[in-house]
Protein backbone atom coordinates (compact mmCIF):
# COMPACT_ATOMS: atom_id res chain seq x y z
CA UNK A 1 0.00 0.00 0.00
CA UNK A 2 2.88 2.29 0.80
CA UNK A 3 4.36 1.76 -2.72
CA UNK A 4 0.97 2.36 -4.30
CA UNK A 5 0.55 5.49 -2.27
CA UNK A 6 3.96 6.79 -3.30
CA UNK A 7 3.27 6.08 -6.95
CA UNK A 8 -0.04 7.95 -6.90
CA UNK A 9 1.63 10.75 -5.00
CA UNK A 10 4.15 11.42 -7.77
CA UNK A 11 1.81 10.69 -10.66
CA UNK A 12 -0.52 13.62 -10.11
CA UNK A 13 2.01 16.42 -10.78
CA UNK A 14 3.07 14.66 -14.03
CA UNK A 15 -0.53 14.49 -15.22
CA UNK A 16 -1.05 18.11 -14.30
CA UNK A 17 2.12 19.07 -16.20
CA UNK A 18 0.88 17.31 -19.32
CA UNK A 19 -2.45 19.08 -19.08
CA UNK A 20 -0.71 22.40 -18.64
CA UNK A 21 1.56 21.64 -21.61
CA UNK A 22 -1.38 20.72 -23.83
CA UNK A 23 -3.28 23.82 -22.83
CA UNK A 24 -0.15 25.91 -23.31
CA UNK A 25 0.41 24.44 -26.78
CA UNK A 26 -3.22 24.85 -27.86
CA UNK A 27 -3.39 28.41 -26.58
CA UNK A 28 -0.10 29.15 -28.29
CA UNK A 29 -1.39 27.67 -31.53
CA UNK A 30 -4.60 29.73 -31.37
CA UNK A 31 -2.51 32.82 -30.65
CA UNK A 32 -0.28 31.96 -33.60
CA UNK A 33 -3.30 31.68 -35.89
CA UNK A 34 -4.42 35.16 -34.88
CA UNK A 35 -1.07 36.66 -35.91
CA UNK A 36 -0.07 34.47 -38.86
CA UNK A 37 1.21 31.08 -39.94
CA UNK A 38 4.30 29.25 -38.77
CA UNK A 39 7.44 29.75 -40.83
CA UNK A 40 8.01 26.70 -43.03
CA UNK A 41 11.37 25.75 -44.51
CA UNK A 42 11.70 23.88 -47.78
CA UNK A 43 13.14 20.83 -46.01
CA UNK A 44 10.26 20.55 -43.48
CA UNK A 45 6.92 18.75 -43.55
CA UNK A 46 3.88 18.59 -41.23
CA UNK A 47 4.56 15.64 -38.91
CA UNK A 48 3.03 14.13 -35.75
CA UNK A 49 4.93 15.45 -32.71
CA UNK A 50 5.68 11.88 -31.56
CA UNK A 51 7.44 11.20 -34.89
CA UNK A 52 9.51 14.37 -35.06
CA UNK A 53 13.09 13.42 -34.20
CA UNK A 54 14.18 16.94 -33.28
CA UNK A 55 11.73 17.02 -30.33
CA UNK A 56 12.05 13.41 -29.19
CA UNK A 57 13.74 12.86 -25.81
CA UNK A 58 13.72 16.58 -25.03
CA UNK A 59 12.72 18.01 -21.63
CA UNK A 60 9.65 20.16 -22.04
CA UNK A 61 10.99 23.47 -20.86
CA UNK A 62 9.35 26.78 -21.64
CA UNK A 63 11.80 27.36 -24.50
CA UNK A 64 11.05 23.95 -26.02
CA UNK A 65 7.32 24.60 -25.74
CA UNK A 66 7.77 27.95 -27.47
CA UNK A 67 9.72 26.34 -30.31
CA UNK A 68 6.98 23.72 -30.66
CA UNK A 69 4.32 26.45 -30.79
CA UNK A 70 6.22 28.17 -33.61
CA UNK A 71 6.20 24.89 -35.54
CA UNK A 72 2.57 23.78 -34.97
CA UNK A 73 0.81 23.07 -38.26
CA UNK A 74 -2.25 21.05 -37.16
CA UNK A 75 -4.13 19.86 -34.03
CA UNK A 76 -6.03 16.57 -34.12
CA UNK A 77 -8.75 17.14 -31.53
CA UNK A 78 -9.73 13.48 -31.68
CA UNK A 79 -6.51 12.41 -29.95
CA UNK A 80 -5.86 12.63 -26.21
CA UNK A 81 -2.10 12.03 -26.22
CA UNK A 82 -0.09 15.22 -26.74
CA UNK A 83 2.37 13.47 -29.06
CA UNK A 84 -0.43 12.30 -31.37
CA UNK A 85 -2.63 15.36 -31.00
CA UNK A 86 -0.09 17.99 -31.98
CA UNK A 87 1.46 18.16 -35.49
CA UNK A 88 4.52 20.31 -36.15
CA UNK A 89 6.66 21.31 -39.12
CA UNK A 90 9.52 18.88 -38.75
CA UNK A 91 12.80 18.64 -40.63
CA UNK A 92 12.75 15.81 -43.16
CA UNK A 93 14.93 12.86 -42.29
CA UNK A 94 16.60 12.00 -45.59
CA UNK A 95 17.59 8.41 -46.27
CA UNK A 96 20.75 8.43 -48.34
CA UNK A 97 22.28 5.62 -50.33
CA UNK A 98 25.79 4.45 -49.47
CA UNK A 99 28.28 4.70 -52.33
CA UNK A 100 29.97 1.64 -53.76
CA UNK A 101 33.70 0.97 -53.50
CA UNK A 102 34.40 2.51 -56.91
CA UNK A 103 32.46 5.71 -56.15
CA UNK A 104 32.94 8.86 -54.15
CA UNK A 105 30.26 11.11 -52.62
CA UNK A 106 30.46 14.61 -54.11
CA UNK A 107 28.42 17.43 -55.62
CA UNK A 108 26.88 16.70 -59.02
CA UNK A 109 28.53 19.87 -60.35
CA UNK A 110 31.98 18.47 -59.56
CA UNK A 111 31.11 15.10 -61.11
CA UNK A 112 31.47 15.28 -64.94
CA UNK A 113 30.15 11.72 -65.31
CA UNK A 114 26.80 12.72 -63.77
CA UNK A 115 26.76 16.02 -65.62
CA UNK A 116 26.86 14.23 -68.97
CA UNK A 117 23.64 12.41 -68.09
CA UNK A 118 21.77 15.68 -67.51
CA UNK A 119 18.85 15.98 -69.90
CA UNK A 120 18.30 12.24 -70.30
CA UNK A 121 14.82 10.80 -69.66
CA UNK A 122 15.85 9.17 -66.38
CA UNK A 123 17.98 12.07 -65.10
CA UNK A 124 15.90 12.73 -61.95
CA UNK A 125 15.57 9.02 -61.20
CA UNK A 126 19.33 8.54 -61.52
CA UNK A 127 19.98 11.46 -59.17
CA UNK A 128 17.54 10.14 -56.58
CA UNK A 129 19.09 6.68 -56.63
CA UNK A 130 22.63 8.06 -56.37
CA UNK A 131 22.09 10.64 -53.59
CA UNK A 132 24.49 10.02 -50.72
CA UNK A 133 24.07 13.23 -48.74
CA UNK A 134 22.59 16.74 -48.85
CA UNK A 135 23.22 17.94 -52.42
CA UNK A 136 25.79 15.16 -52.87
CA UNK A 137 25.74 12.12 -55.14
CA UNK A 138 27.71 8.94 -55.73
CA UNK A 139 30.19 9.75 -58.49
CA UNK A 140 32.40 7.18 -60.25
CA UNK A 141 36.02 7.52 -59.17
CA UNK A 142 37.10 6.93 -62.78
CA UNK A 143 36.88 10.07 -64.92
CA UNK A 144 35.80 9.91 -68.55
CA UNK A 145 36.40 12.11 -71.56
CA UNK A 146 33.94 14.66 -72.89
CA UNK A 147 32.09 13.68 -76.05
CA UNK A 148 32.75 15.65 -79.25
CA UNK A 149 30.23 18.34 -80.13
CA UNK A 150 28.52 16.12 -82.68
CA UNK A 151 28.18 13.13 -80.32
CA UNK A 152 25.89 12.65 -77.32
CA UNK A 153 26.58 10.71 -74.13
CA UNK A 154 23.98 7.94 -74.41
CA UNK A 155 23.26 4.68 -72.62
CA UNK A 156 24.95 1.97 -74.65
CA UNK A 157 21.78 -0.02 -75.38
CA UNK A 158 20.09 3.17 -76.62
CA UNK A 159 22.85 4.00 -79.08
CA UNK A 160 21.89 2.01 -82.17
CA UNK A 161 25.07 3.07 -83.97
CA UNK A 162 27.03 1.07 -81.37
CA UNK A 163 24.54 -1.51 -80.08
CA UNK A 164 23.71 -2.96 -83.50
CA UNK A 165 27.31 -3.18 -84.65
CA UNK A 166 28.78 -6.67 -84.58
CA UNK A 167 31.95 -7.32 -82.63
CA UNK A 168 33.68 -8.40 -85.83
CA UNK A 169 32.94 -5.19 -87.72
CA UNK A 170 32.78 -2.59 -85.01
CA UNK A 171 34.43 -3.58 -81.74
CA UNK A 172 36.86 -0.72 -82.27
CA UNK A 173 33.93 1.71 -81.93
CA UNK A 174 33.74 0.97 -78.19
CA UNK A 175 37.38 1.81 -77.58
CA UNK A 176 37.80 5.12 -75.72
CA UNK A 177 34.12 5.99 -76.23
CA UNK A 178 32.87 5.54 -72.65
CA UNK A 179 31.68 8.87 -71.25
CA UNK A 180 29.78 7.95 -68.06
CA UNK A 181 28.66 5.04 -65.90
CA UNK A 182 25.48 4.48 -63.89
CA UNK A 183 26.86 2.42 -61.02
CA UNK A 184 23.34 1.70 -59.81
CA UNK A 185 22.51 -0.37 -62.90
CA UNK A 186 23.40 -4.06 -63.05
CA UNK A 187 23.19 -4.86 -66.78
CA UNK A 188 26.32 -3.86 -68.68
CA UNK A 189 24.49 -2.08 -71.54
CA UNK A 190 22.42 -0.08 -69.05
CA UNK A 191 25.35 0.64 -66.76
CA UNK A 192 27.73 2.08 -69.35
CA UNK A 193 27.20 5.24 -71.40
CA UNK A 194 28.98 5.82 -74.69
CA UNK A 195 29.64 8.78 -76.98
CA UNK A 196 26.98 8.04 -79.58
CA UNK A 197 27.68 9.17 -83.17
CA UNK A 198 25.11 11.29 -84.92
CA UNK A 199 22.88 9.50 -87.45
CA UNK A 200 24.21 9.22 -90.98
CA UNK A 201 21.43 11.41 -92.36
CA UNK A 202 22.62 14.48 -90.45
CA UNK A 203 25.08 17.06 -91.74
CA UNK A 204 27.24 18.18 -88.80
CA UNK A 205 26.93 21.64 -87.28
CA UNK A 206 30.68 21.80 -86.83
CA UNK A 207 32.39 21.52 -90.21
CA UNK A 208 35.06 22.93 -92.48
CA UNK A 209 37.56 23.60 -89.71
CA UNK A 210 41.20 22.59 -89.98
CA UNK A 211 43.84 23.08 -87.26
CA UNK A 212 44.99 26.71 -87.31
CA UNK A 213 48.62 25.76 -87.83
CA UNK A 214 47.68 24.05 -91.09
CA UNK A 215 45.90 26.98 -92.73
CA UNK A 216 49.02 28.18 -94.61
CA UNK A 217 50.51 26.05 -97.36
CA UNK A 218 54.01 26.19 -98.74
CA UNK A 219 54.27 25.90 -102.49
CA UNK A 220 51.93 23.42 -104.13
CA UNK A 221 52.40 20.77 -101.44
CA UNK A 222 49.73 20.91 -98.75
CA UNK A 223 50.83 20.66 -95.17
CA UNK A 224 49.87 17.37 -93.49
CA UNK A 225 46.12 17.31 -92.80
CA UNK A 226 45.52 20.84 -94.00
CA UNK A 227 42.38 19.40 -95.57
CA UNK A 228 41.15 16.82 -93.00
CA UNK A 229 38.07 16.01 -95.11
CA UNK A 230 40.15 14.66 -98.01
CA UNK A 231 39.21 11.09 -98.85
CA UNK A 232 41.23 8.77 -101.07
CA UNK A 233 39.19 6.18 -102.96
CA UNK A 234 40.96 2.81 -102.97
CA UNK A 235 40.24 0.41 -105.86
CA UNK A 236 41.13 -3.24 -106.25
CA UNK A 237 42.47 -4.40 -109.60
CA UNK A 238 40.93 -7.85 -109.80
CA UNK A 239 43.16 -8.90 -112.68
CA UNK A 240 46.46 -7.80 -111.15
CA UNK A 241 45.31 -8.29 -107.54
CA UNK A 242 46.68 -4.88 -106.57
CA UNK A 243 45.28 -1.73 -104.96
CA UNK A 244 45.32 1.72 -106.54
CA UNK A 245 43.88 5.18 -105.96
CA UNK A 246 42.18 6.71 -108.99
CA UNK A 247 39.88 9.30 -107.42
CA UNK A 248 39.31 11.44 -104.36
CA UNK A 249 36.29 12.60 -102.40
CA UNK A 250 35.24 14.77 -99.46
CA UNK A 251 34.00 13.59 -96.07
CA UNK A 252 30.69 15.36 -95.31
CA UNK A 253 29.65 13.47 -92.16
CA UNK A 254 30.58 10.36 -90.21
CA UNK A 255 29.08 8.00 -92.78
CA UNK A 256 29.31 9.62 -96.22
CA UNK A 257 31.90 10.77 -98.73
CA UNK A 258 30.85 13.00 -101.62
CA UNK A 259 32.62 12.36 -104.92
CA UNK A 260 32.11 12.43 -108.70
CA UNK A 261 29.71 9.95 -110.27
CA UNK A 262 32.25 9.04 -112.95
CA UNK A 263 34.55 7.77 -110.15
CA UNK A 264 32.16 4.93 -109.39
CA UNK A 265 30.50 4.33 -112.77
CA UNK A 266 32.35 2.40 -115.47
CA UNK A 267 33.93 2.85 -117.95
CA UNK A 268 34.57 6.63 -118.15
CA UNK A 269 37.14 6.90 -115.37
CA UNK A 270 36.93 3.53 -113.67
CA UNK A 271 38.68 0.76 -115.60
CA UNK A 272 36.57 -2.41 -115.98
CA UNK A 273 39.12 -4.32 -113.88
CA UNK A 274 38.82 -1.89 -110.96
CA UNK A 275 36.38 -2.29 -108.05
CA UNK A 276 35.94 0.40 -105.40
CA UNK A 277 36.72 -1.27 -102.07
CA UNK A 278 37.67 1.24 -99.39
CA UNK A 279 38.02 4.89 -98.45
CA UNK A 280 41.20 6.14 -96.81
CA UNK A 281 40.94 9.13 -94.45
CA UNK A 282 43.65 11.12 -92.69
CA UNK A 283 46.18 10.50 -95.49
CA UNK A 284 48.85 12.88 -96.79
CA UNK A 285 51.95 11.06 -98.04
CA UNK A 286 51.12 7.61 -99.42
CA UNK A 287 54.71 6.43 -98.87
CA UNK A 288 54.70 6.99 -95.09
CA UNK A 289 52.43 6.06 -92.22
CA UNK A 290 52.15 8.06 -90.06
CA UNK A 291 52.77 11.35 -91.83
CA UNK A 292 55.26 13.77 -90.27
CA UNK A 293 56.15 17.38 -91.08
CA UNK A 294 59.64 18.84 -91.45
CA UNK A 295 59.90 19.45 -87.70
CA UNK A 296 59.18 15.84 -86.85
CA UNK A 297 55.61 16.40 -85.66
CA UNK A 298 53.59 13.35 -86.68
CA UNK A 299 49.89 12.91 -87.31
CA UNK A 300 47.87 9.84 -86.38
CA UNK A 301 47.98 6.92 -88.84
CA UNK A 302 45.43 6.98 -91.66
CA UNK A 303 42.11 5.13 -91.34
CA UNK A 304 40.62 2.85 -94.01
CA UNK A 305 36.92 1.94 -94.00
CA UNK A 306 35.08 -0.42 -96.33
CA UNK A 307 32.36 0.67 -98.75
CA UNK A 308 28.76 -0.30 -97.93
CA UNK A 309 27.28 1.08 -101.18
CA UNK A 310 27.22 4.21 -103.34
CA UNK A 311 24.45 6.37 -104.81
CA UNK A 312 24.82 7.96 -108.25
CA UNK A 313 22.65 10.90 -109.31
CA UNK A 314 19.76 9.67 -111.45
CA UNK A 315 20.45 12.23 -114.19
CA UNK A 316 24.17 11.54 -114.43
CA UNK A 317 25.14 11.59 -118.09
CA UNK A 318 27.86 9.02 -118.68
CA UNK A 319 29.07 10.90 -121.76
CA UNK A 320 31.65 13.57 -122.46
CA UNK A 321 29.37 16.25 -120.93
CA UNK A 322 29.32 14.53 -117.49
CA UNK A 323 26.18 16.35 -116.34
CA UNK A 324 25.06 15.75 -112.72
CA UNK A 325 28.50 14.26 -112.01
CA UNK A 326 27.92 13.59 -108.32
CA UNK A 327 27.73 10.49 -106.11
CA UNK A 328 27.53 9.56 -102.43
CA UNK A 329 29.71 6.78 -101.01
CA UNK A 330 28.42 5.26 -97.76
CA UNK A 331 31.00 3.86 -95.34
CA UNK A 332 30.46 0.48 -93.66
CA UNK A 333 31.01 1.97 -90.19
CA UNK A 334 30.91 5.55 -88.89
CA UNK A 335 34.26 7.29 -88.73
CA UNK A 336 35.24 9.20 -85.62
CA UNK A 337 36.37 12.78 -86.03
CA UNK A 338 39.93 13.51 -84.96
CA UNK A 339 42.51 16.22 -85.57
CA UNK A 340 43.28 14.54 -88.89
CA UNK A 341 39.72 13.57 -89.91
CA UNK A 342 36.95 16.18 -90.04
CA UNK A 343 34.00 16.95 -92.35
CA UNK A 344 33.78 19.79 -94.84
CA UNK A 345 30.73 22.06 -94.94
CA UNK A 346 28.13 21.44 -97.66
CA UNK A 347 26.43 24.60 -99.02
CA UNK A 348 22.64 24.62 -99.17
CA UNK A 349 22.69 26.81 -102.27
CA UNK A 350 25.24 27.65 -104.97
CA UNK A 351 27.88 30.04 -103.59
CA UNK A 352 28.71 33.23 -105.55
CA UNK A 353 32.32 32.66 -106.62
CA UNK A 354 33.18 35.71 -108.71
CA UNK A 355 36.70 36.94 -107.81
CA UNK A 356 36.80 34.49 -104.89
CA UNK A 357 39.94 32.53 -104.10
CA UNK A 358 39.24 28.82 -104.52
CA UNK A 359 41.37 25.81 -103.62
CA UNK A 360 41.67 22.34 -105.11
CA UNK A 361 43.57 19.34 -103.74
CA UNK A 362 44.36 15.78 -104.74
CA UNK A 363 46.91 13.04 -105.36
CA UNK A 364 46.47 13.22 -109.14
CA UNK A 365 48.97 13.57 -111.97
CA UNK A 366 51.32 16.55 -112.11
CA UNK A 367 52.30 18.53 -115.20
CA UNK A 368 55.04 15.95 -115.69
CA UNK A 369 52.45 13.20 -116.06
CA UNK A 370 53.37 11.29 -112.89
CA UNK A 371 50.99 10.72 -109.98
CA UNK A 372 51.87 12.57 -106.80
CA UNK A 373 52.81 10.67 -103.64
CA UNK A 374 51.80 13.59 -101.43
CA UNK A 375 48.62 15.64 -101.36
CA UNK A 376 48.97 18.63 -103.69
CA UNK A 377 46.94 21.84 -103.68
CA UNK A 378 46.41 24.76 -106.04
CA UNK A 379 44.58 28.07 -106.08
CA UNK A 380 42.06 28.71 -108.86
CA UNK A 381 39.45 31.34 -109.74
CA UNK A 382 36.10 31.14 -111.47
CA UNK A 383 36.14 31.78 -115.23
CA UNK A 384 32.66 30.83 -116.42
CA UNK A 385 32.86 33.04 -119.51
CA UNK A 386 35.62 30.91 -121.02
CA UNK A 387 33.67 27.68 -120.51
CA UNK A 388 30.43 29.19 -121.81
CA UNK A 389 32.17 30.28 -125.01
CA UNK A 390 34.65 27.44 -125.51
CA UNK A 391 32.94 24.36 -124.03
CA UNK A 392 29.63 23.46 -125.71
CA UNK A 393 28.61 21.01 -122.96
CA UNK A 394 29.16 23.41 -120.05
CA UNK A 395 26.06 24.07 -117.88
CA UNK A 396 26.40 27.20 -115.75
CA UNK A 397 23.41 26.32 -113.52
CA UNK A 398 24.99 23.07 -112.33
CA UNK A 399 28.71 23.40 -113.12
CA UNK A 400 31.63 25.68 -112.23
CA UNK A 401 34.46 26.72 -114.55
CA UNK A 402 37.77 27.60 -112.83
CA UNK A 403 41.51 27.92 -113.51
CA UNK A 404 44.58 29.35 -111.76
CA UNK A 405 46.21 32.69 -112.58
CA UNK A 406 49.08 30.79 -114.18
CA UNK A 407 46.91 28.07 -115.67
CA UNK A 408 46.88 25.78 -112.60
CA UNK A 409 44.19 23.14 -112.71
CA UNK A 410 43.32 19.65 -111.55
CA UNK A 411 44.53 16.65 -113.51
CA UNK A 412 43.98 12.93 -113.98
CA UNK A 413 43.53 11.23 -110.62
CA UNK A 414 42.12 14.33 -108.92
CA UNK A 415 38.55 13.53 -110.00
CA UNK A 416 35.95 13.60 -107.23
CA UNK A 417 38.09 15.85 -105.05
CA UNK A 418 36.95 19.16 -103.58
CA UNK A 419 36.80 22.66 -105.00
CA UNK A 420 36.92 24.66 -101.77
CA UNK A 421 36.07 28.17 -100.67
CA UNK A 422 36.73 29.66 -97.23
CA UNK A 423 33.91 31.78 -95.80
CA UNK A 424 33.87 33.81 -92.60
CA UNK A 425 30.80 32.74 -90.60
CA UNK A 426 30.24 34.47 -87.25
CA UNK A 427 33.90 35.54 -87.01
CA UNK A 428 35.19 32.03 -87.74
CA UNK A 429 36.56 30.61 -90.96
CA UNK A 430 34.71 27.63 -92.43
CA UNK A 431 35.68 25.76 -95.57
CA UNK A 432 32.78 24.88 -97.90
CA UNK A 433 32.61 22.32 -100.68
CA UNK A 434 31.79 24.69 -103.53
CA UNK A 435 32.31 22.05 -106.18
CA UNK A 436 33.48 18.54 -107.10
CA UNK A 437 36.31 18.02 -109.59
CA UNK A 438 34.62 16.65 -112.72
CA UNK A 439 36.69 17.00 -115.90
CA UNK A 440 39.24 19.16 -117.70
CA UNK A 441 41.72 19.24 -120.53
CA UNK A 442 43.41 15.98 -121.49
CA UNK A 443 46.75 17.81 -121.49
CA UNK A 444 47.42 18.83 -117.89
CA UNK A 445 49.11 22.20 -117.58
CA UNK A 446 47.86 23.66 -120.87
CA UNK A 447 46.29 26.53 -118.89
CA UNK A 448 42.71 25.61 -119.79
CA UNK A 449 40.00 25.77 -117.10
CA UNK A 450 38.58 22.71 -115.42
CA UNK A 451 34.91 21.93 -114.88
CA UNK A 452 33.44 21.20 -111.45
CA UNK A 453 30.03 19.98 -110.32
CA UNK A 454 28.28 22.83 -108.46
CA UNK A 455 27.57 21.23 -105.05
CA UNK A 456 24.97 23.77 -103.90
CA UNK A 457 22.78 22.96 -106.91
CA UNK A 458 22.45 19.37 -105.67
CA UNK A 459 21.87 19.98 -101.95
CA UNK A 460 18.30 18.62 -102.01
CA UNK A 461 19.51 15.42 -103.69
CA UNK A 462 22.33 15.03 -101.15
CA UNK A 463 19.98 15.43 -98.17
CA UNK A 464 17.40 13.06 -99.66
CA UNK A 465 19.97 10.29 -100.08
CA UNK A 466 21.62 10.43 -96.66
CA UNK A 467 20.47 7.50 -94.52
CA UNK A 468 20.77 7.01 -90.73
Amino acid sequence: MIETHKHSKFERPHINMVKVSVCFLIQGFLLLLSFGHAYVKSNEKCTMLNECAQFQGRTWTINILKSIINKICYINSGQISVGKRIYVYCQRQEIYNPCQFDEICKSQYSCPSLGRLRGTQKWKKILASRQCGPHAYCCPRQEFQDCPADEKCTRRDKCLRIHNTTLEDGAHLLVNRQCAVDTGAAASDKRHYTCCPEPGNVLPKSCGQAPASYRMAYGTVARPNKYPWMAMLIYENRRLETLTNNCSGSLINKRYVLTAAHCVVKPISVHPDLVLRRVRLGEHDITTNPDCDLRGNCAAPFVEIGIEYFNVHEQFSNTSSLESDIALVRLQTPVRYTREIRPICVPRDPIPLQKSRLEIAGWGATSHGTFSQVLLRNTVFENKYYCQNMMPFFRNESQICAVGLNGEDSCKGDSGGPLMITLNIQYREHVYLAGIISYGSENCGDKKPGVYTKTGAFFSWIKANLKP
